[in-house]
């Protein structure tokens, strides 16, 4: 029974030490939470609303201040108040180690102080705006009223450069100071939201005054003097220009000073309504104008003076092109005699005489103009520029084409000597099998010695007219190269094959008592010289003394060349 006993009273002061940890757990989150309470207990959000309440407030204003009290008041007796209520439940609950109430309870009055310090925070927030606004307000409209006075103040001190548009800025300081007043009657009255809108339209309004102050003056210089003056100068420029017979067919100038002072008054007019944006696009167009007229009285100046600059080397240029042209074609119509023009040179020559011809008749229309009083200066300035490009590749191509032609007569001269070089070596190659003294030569070779002869017999015929196509012989002296070269190598072949036949036929007959078909071999390449099969002559020894006795024919060849070496 006794350790019954004991464990009873063990369990029993387990539990009680175990309920004491909870309970001073549980005291110590109630401790907290009752801070927290106490400090959501504003005492400056009741410190704001008694000092705005003391502000005299009004019309939206007091309405909200009203509202945020009230929301204030019934935070304070509703949610704060409840969680007054339950910190004592928890205080009672603790100590009486109700433990499962206090755990449920404190969650509770976590979640009603959250709510409870975001809606204070928010009303706060509202009251320090609205506490705010005046000031803000009052900050506000002293820097409208400076921007204001200063725009009013240069009206009036410079009311000269306002033009047109001055009555609308009269009009407009009238409405402001109108808006002005209303601002200050509604800040009087407390109501410092609708101060607030109202100030929001009155600094457009006074940024509006201050833009246009400073827009209009510029586009008055422009209408009351910088234009005028322009217009002034062009007429002036004009009239000068014209008795010195310039003439501006782009450009109508007195029909463009018209367009002008049209686009003055209608700039004038928009100022007057106050449509800034119509008359600065007025004012560019004027601007666009005048800008047009100084450009083509200068283009026609300075056209002038390139064309009497110039004018002289052009005339100049021309003739010299056209004597150039007649000297080619002179030169060209007695090189046409002789020789036959394949590249189209006497079409060309004619061809660049007649642009010579249109150059020269423009420019002498042009000078006539001149001396006319009629001339359009940038216009024969443009003639004269392209005139002298031209002439420049004209005069180069003559030169070309005279370089070209030229080279004639010494290619006539080249195609003898290239003609006799081949006869030369056609005759050399005949000439050195004639020593040979042989019984004849073979088909091909004589079919290939005729056929030379016969290129040699047209190309000297050619040669020998009294006009000649260069181009033509030219490409029949290629052809004949080739075939003298295939002349001359079956001419060598042949001297080749005699000479190494001869020295074989030498050596058979050292071999041909031992060796009968050596003898064999001789008989028949005799009969094959014969036939003029010199070649086969040679080869078919050749192969019988190198089968009889190995290395027989390399040392009769060795022979022969050293032989040839020595000749």
């Amino acid at each position: 029974m006794l350790w019954i006993v004991l464990t009873i009273v063990v369990l029993l002061v387990i539990t009680l030490i175990v309920g004491l940890v909870i309970k001073g757990r549980y005291a110590k989150a109630i401790s907290e939470l009752d801070a927290q309470s106490a400090g959501l207990a504003n005492a400056d959000i009741e410190q704001t609303i008694h000092v705005l309440k003391g502000a005299h407030l009004g019309g939206e204003s007091l309405k909200t201040l009203t509202r945020l009290e009230r929301e204030y008041q019934q935070a304070s007796e509703g949610p704060g108040a409840d969680v007054e209520a339950i910190l004592l439940e928890l205080e009672t609950a603790n100590a009486q180690f109700r433990f499962a109430v206090v755990r449920e309870q404190l969650q509770e009055a976590r979640e009603k102080l959250a709510t409870l310090s975001k809606k204070y925070a928010q009303v706060d927030a509202e009251l320090q705006q609205l506490q705010a606004a005046q000031a803000t307000n009052q900050r506000l409209l002293d820097e409208l009223q400076a921007t204001y006075q200063s725009a009013r103040k240069d009206l009036l001190a410079k009311n000269f450069a306002y033009g047109s548009a001055m009555p609308a800025f009269e009009q407009e300081l009238s409405e402001l100071a109108e808006q002005f007043a209303n601002v200050a009657k509604i800040t009087a009255a407390g109501d410092h939201q609708a101060a607030a809108s109202a100030l929001k339209d009155l600094k457009q309004s006074v940024g509006t005054l201050a833009d246009n102050v400073a827009a209009v003056p510029p586009l008055v210089t422009d209408l009351v003097k910088v234009f005028p003056e322009q217009l002034e100068e062009i007429q002036s420029s004009y009239d000068s220009l014209t008795k010195h017979n310039f003439h501006f067919p782009e450009v109508d100038i007195p029909a463009v000073i018209k367009q002008v002072h049209t686009q003055m008054d209608a700039s004038d007019k928009a100022l007057a309504a106050m449509d800034l944006k119509q008359a600065q696009s007025d004012n560019q167009a004027a601007a666009d104008a005048i800008d047009s007229m100084y450009a083509a009285m200068e283009k026609e100046m300075t056209a002038r003076r390139t064309v009497e600059r110039d004018s002289d080397m052009v005339t100049e240029f021309i003739a010299h092109a056209q004597r150039q042209n007649h000297a080619l074609m002179l030169e060209l119509d007695h090189l046409n005699q002789s020789y036959t023009l394949n590249n189209g040179e006497i079409k060309e020559a004619k061809g660049l005489r007649e642009e010579l011809v249109t150059f020269d008749r423009q420019h002498q229309a042009d000078l006539a103009a001149i001396d006319d009083h009629t001339a359009v200066f940038s216009v024969i300035a443009e003639h004269m520029d392209s005139a002298t490009t031209r002439l420049k590749a004209i005069e180069e191509r003559q030169v070309a084409i005279n370089a070209a032609v030229s080279k004639l007569k010494e290619g006539e001269k080249s195609a003898n000597t290239a003609l006799k070089t081949q006869v030369t070596t056609m005759r050399t190659v005949q000439r050195s099998l004639d020593q040979l003294q042989l019984p004849g030569l073979p088909e091909s070779y004589t079919d290939r010695l005729h056929h030379v002869q016969s290129e040699v017999d047209t190309i000297a015929t050619a040669l020998d007219q009294v006009k000649i196509d260069l181009d033509d012989i030219n490409q029949q002296l290629v052809g004949l190269a080739s075939d003298v070269s295939d002349l001359e190598d079956e001419g060598r072949a042949i001297v080749d094959a005699v000479g190494m036949t001869a020295q074989l036929l030498q050596a058979a007959n050292r071999y041909r008592d031992e060796h009968p078909e050596v003898a064999e071999a001789a008989r028949k390449s005799r009969a094959l010289y014969n036939e003029y099969r010199y070649k086969e002559a040679a080869d078919n020894l050749a192969t019988a003394l190198e089968e009889a006795v190995p290395g027989s024919y390399k040392r009769v060849e060795d022979a022969y060349l050293a032989s040839q070496d020595n000749v």
